[in-house]
């Protein structure tokens, strides 16, 4: 009896084992905070990204995913491939989508581009960063053009595919994050007294627009 009864556990160990080797899901994708299964279609939304400096304005139009990936436990190479489906038709050279993962970044400008990165993931849930972004240097109005892009994580024999779709948005007018940007400096004392020409190491009040911030020289 006591023979059948090993030979019967060890038969359901070796059935759990391919259970866990055949169903078991290592690989996770979220997007926004949400599983991402193969097959899905993922939305983005535009926001404006400011990286201007003084005289020199400076901006992207992006739509940022979210997109994270993690392991469930350990570690391993994953593979990451990002296929740009759709025409972007824009005048603008700096237009398209940049892929970062997980540390170099591409870019993605004409239907058909493709870009591959391997990194090791573990745990902790890594951003693959891909954005749609307009760069808007001397162009702050007008429209963007959407596009799609096929998304393909590989890890050994697991596989999660899925398309990020950009929508495309029409801008009239400068809005008031590049109005704001855009406006001349104004400085005051902290008791509310202008400051023509800051010294080095004050400390004045910096009025730009609406927008109003500390500020040492």
């Amino acid at each position: 009896m006591k023979k059948i009864y090993k030979i019967k556990t060890l038969a359901v160990m070796a059935m759990a084992l391919m259970a866990n080797v055949a169903f078991g899901q290592t690989l996770k994708v979220t997007a926004k905070g949400e599983p991402v299964k193969n097959g899905d279609v993922i939305t983005a939304e535009c926001q404006v990204e400011d990286y201007s400096t003084p005289g020199s304005p400076y901006y992207y139009l992006v739509w940022d995913p979210h997109i994270e990936v993690a392991l469930t436990e350990g570690s391993a190479v994953l593979t990451v491939s990002v296929s740009l489906l759709t025409d972007l038709n824009s005048p603008n050279p700096n237009d398209g989508f940049q892929f970062c993962w997980p540390a170099s970044c591409q870019e993605l400008k004409v239907k058909g581009d493709t870009v591959m990165a391997t990194g090791e993931i573990g745990i902790n849930p890594q951003n693959l960063q891909i954005h749609r972004m307009s760069n808007l240097t001397t162009e702050p109005d007008g429209s963007v053009e959407g596009g799609e892009l096929k998304v393909k994580c590989e890890l050994e024999s697991e596989k999660i595919e899925f398309t990020v779709k950009c929508l495309s948005a029409q801008f009239s007018g400068v809005d008031e994050t590049f109005a704001d940007s855009n406006a001349a400096p104004e400085y005051f004392t902290i008791d509310g007294v202008r400051v023509a020409e800051p010294r080095k190491g004050q400390l004045v009040i910096e009025r730009r627009g609406s927008k109003v911030a500390k500020r040492i020289f």
